[in-house]
């Protein structure tokens, strides 16, 4: 009996498991013991393992509330973690995870409030998160995101947003609803300037955007009424605005490695600071209204261009760490006596002569460097410090306290402090160079000569700081989206050579002789090579057909342009790379319309042009424009300003026959919309290969559709996009259409989006148009697509 009970007792213990912890055990897999207690399991680490998959089982524990899996291996997450419904927190950080690894069904744990991804290559926001209304702290640090979607305004339950170490350049407009948000962190990202959307956050109480490229802190810092922790530091910042002075709560304020040439004088406001570290810009004063700081405990002004602290500095009473080497300090004010609490004086690298001798009322002084400076002897008062544990007068110094003897002056009868260190030497390389002087330093060079031995040439060796882990990730991050631009610059077509001495050339125009107008393919010639020759006679160029042709004679008189084949002179320059098109006489007639240049009256004969002889000539047929050839001057992207135009002419008199002409004629006097974007637009409606002629598909195979230039309106969401967009390098594309979104019925999958409101889309690069239409498609109201 006694058994069974104990047994009972056992069993008891075993069902009422609710914490697991298997952090940092060298597991490759979820252990099995975690399925016992599927029904009372709430808490489970596995974090710190090599476990690279979650097992179906475990999204069986529905009351789990606490699951941290990061630091692992982890590639992917199931979409069965919609079934843990009470999940609140989730940590997945430090993992293999990708953008697409994310399932969208993560919107179904809807009592999810902690949300941890960072240290992921994620590259985009996943979808789902958006719709987690009730997450109140996601973390998205170094994720290699480039923009936050505009829904991700729903999330208005979020008191901190991390999002460090990314490459965010901007925000939307929807983050202005977020105003629960307590702590924003955006730095290291590459911001250029501090985002608008922040002023509406008056709730927030930590901000962080250091380590950017933000030239001006915004006016709208002064909404901050609750800010207690603000860090700006290794940014491009050359002023701060006086709005500041509203931040009253403020106990942290660090603007480190700038270019601030001045503090305004309303920081005196800042009541409740503690910390101000201004150390690494460009100050040559401190205003007087730093006394005003009663509370401030730690003032860091190393590495400026100081020549003398304000005489207000007494009235720190707080101050306890005080830093300010490495600038032009001739002498100390008396004041700094008052600063009673002050334990760490550092004025190491300064041009000190001497040191007042109120300077032993510092009693709770426990450190002082001066190494650096100009002194040739200490005040008394100094060795009455009570507190003092070191005294640093040069780097060398083997204790941090040395023995001091008195000494009286000559010249005064003043009694002093003195050791074998004081004066202090002062060496050439260590003088200090005043502001406005040209720093010069002595170059030096040893070496070694021997008879006989020839001298080498100097070498210089030079050395590379020791490498941060962050300076990996700014590097890592510089590489991909150099190595995306390239990717994305040689798909959106072939390099053109820029060597001076090849002759650019159009694709054959045709003339129609009948009122029909077809387009023409082009044609290459087989084992053809393209030769750039001076002073080359007209050569015979033997063709696949065995076809006798003379060229004609260049038009560049200086430089002379043919085709060979199988046959090069040696005073010629083969260059190798892309396939020219042959002379347009000779494309023309190989090509599908070659009926009118033969002047064939029956079109429907079996006979291919390409299998008949030709008979060509000198001349050229009277139906062919054939355009001089044209050094390449043009970068990559221009286009023809008299190609275009005629495509412009070409597609007004198409549509005018269709009856389109009204639609056109309608967007062009839109102010809004230039003569530029129209011809631009007619441009890249369709592609490079897209013939806006009008023909009849019957007659000629592979002819091309008309894109019809359409105006959308929508009423705008500053949520939800109402599709889905791709993009390729011909542009950006609607992919699906939401039933029971906005676009339903308006827009259609294959339309080309051309214009946002007034921004254009066609002037940017296809993956920047992509981001744009994404971040600022749910807020704009007219979209001007391309509809074939």
């Amino acid at each position: 009996m006694n058994w069974l009970n104990c047994f009972a007792c056992k069993q008891k213990t075993v069902e009422n498991v609710r914490t697991l912890d298997y952090s940092r055990t060298s597991l490759t897999e979820v252990p099995a013991d975690v399925f016992n207690f599927e029904r009372t399991l709430e808490t489970l680490y596995i974090d710190g393992n090599k476990i690279t998959e979650l097992p179906r089982t475990l999204f069986q524990c529905e009351e789990l509330r606490y699951l941290d899996v990061s630091d692992n291996e982890i590639q992917t997450i199931p979409t069965l973690i919609s079934k843990l419904v009470n999940i609140q927190t989730l940590n997945i950080s430090r993992n293999l995870l990708k953008y697409t690894d994310i399932p969208n069904s993560i919107h179904r744990c809807q009592k999810l409030t902690i949300l941890d991804l960072s240290s992921n290559t994620l590259d985009k926001v996943p979808e789902g998160l958006s719709s987690l209304i009730n997450l109140q702290e996601l973390y998205l640090n170094d994720t290699y995101i480039e923009f936050l979607p505009a829904s991700f305004g729903r999330l208005s339950s979020l008191t901190i947003l991390e999002l460090r170490d990314n490459n965010l350049i901007s925000l939307p407009k929807s983050l202005r609803r977020l105003t629960s948000l307590v702590r924003l962190d955006l730095s290291n990202n590459d911001f250029n300037e501090m985002p608008e959307v922040i002023g509406n956050m008056q709730n927030l109480k930590e901000l962080w955007i250091n380590g950017n490229c933000i030239s001006a802190v915004n006016i709208n810092i002064g909404n901050l009424h609750n800010l207690i922790d603000f860090d700006a530091s290794k940014n491009d910042i050359e002023i701060i605005p006086k709005e500041i002075g509203r931040c009253t709560k403020l106990t942290s304020l660090i603007l480190s490695h700038n270019l601030l040439n001045s503090i305004p004088s309303v920081i005196g406001n800042l009541k409740q600071l503690q910390t101000l570290k201004l150390d690494y810009n460009c100050l040559e004063s401190l205003p007087y209204t730093i006394g005003d700081l009663a509370n401030l405990e730690e003032l860091d002004v190393q590495s400026n261009q100081l020549v003398s602290l304000p005489s207000s500095i007494g009235f720190l009473r707080k101050l306890n760490y005080f830093i300010a080497s490495h600038n032009f300090l001739a002498s100390l004010p008396s004041e700094i006596s008052s600063c009673m609490s002050l334990t760490i004086l550092n004025l190491h690298n300064n041009m000190l002569k001497k040191l007042p001798e109120e300077i032993g009322h510092l009693q709770n002084l426990t450190s002082l460097g001066i190494i650096g400076n100009k002194l040739e002897y200490l005040p008394i008062p100094i060795a009455s410090l009570p507190h003092l544990r070191a005294l640093w007068l040069t780097q060398n110094q083997s204790h941090p306290l040395i023995p001091l003897q008195t000494e009286k002056l000559e010249s005064t009868g003043q009694m002093v402090l003195t050791c074998f260190l004081l004066p202090q030497i002062q060496h050439v390389q260590e003088d200090k160079i005043s502001p406005t002087q040209n720093i010069t330093l002595p170059k030096r060079h040893i070496a070694f000569t021997e008879p006989g031995i020839p001298k080498e040439p100097p070498v210089r060796l030079t050395r590379a700081p020791t490498p941060y882990p962050k300076d990996f990730q700014r590097f890592q991050r510089s590489l991909n989206n150099q190595l995306r631009k390239n990717r994305d610059g040689s798909s959106s077509g072939s390099n053109v050579s820029s060597d001076p001495n090849i002759a650019h050339t159009k694709d054959a125009k045709l003339t129609p002789v009948k009122d029909q107008i077809d387009s023409i393919d082009d044609l290459y010639i087989k084992n053809t090579m393209y030769v750039a020759c001076n002073n080359m006679q007209p050569k015979i160029v033997q063709t696949n057909d065995n076809h006798n042709i003379r060229k004609n004679p260049p038009i560049d008189l200086e430089k002379q342009y043919t085709y060979v084949n199988n046959e090069l002179q040696e005073s010629c320059a083969i260059i190798q790379g892309p396939k020219e098109p042959p002379p347009y006489h000779i494309a023309a007639a190989y090509s599908k319309n070659a009926k009118f240049f033969n002047r064939i009256d029956d079109p429907l004969e079996k006979n291919s042009p390409i299998e008949k002889p030709k008979n060509f000539t000198k001349e050229l047929p009277q139906n062919i424009s054939m355009p001089q050839p044209v050094h390449i001057t043009k970068q990559k992207g221009e286009v023809d300003e008299h190609f275009l135009k005629e495509l412009n002419m070409r597609l007004l008199n198409t549509s005018d026959q269709k009856g389109e002409r009204k639609l056109i004629n309608e967007n062009r006097n839109d102010d809004t919309l230039s003569d530029n974007f129209y011809k631009t637009i007619n441009y890249r409606c369709g592609g490079i290969n897209c013939d806006y002629s009008e023909t009849n598909s019957n007659d000629v195979p592979n002819t091309h559709r008309i894109p019809k230039l359409i105006r959308v309106t929508l009423n705008p969401c500053c949520y939800v996009l109402g599709f889905t967009v791709t993009y390729n390098e011909n542009g950006v594309f609607v992919n699906k259409v939401d039933e029971n979104g906005n676009a339903f019925q308006k827009l259609f999958p294959g339309d080309k989006i051309l214009m946002l409101d007034k921004q254009d889309l066609t002037k940017m690069e296809p993956w920047q148009a992509y981001k744009t239409v994404l971040m600022q498609g749910p807020e704009t109201e007219s979209f001007f697509i391309s509809r074939f």
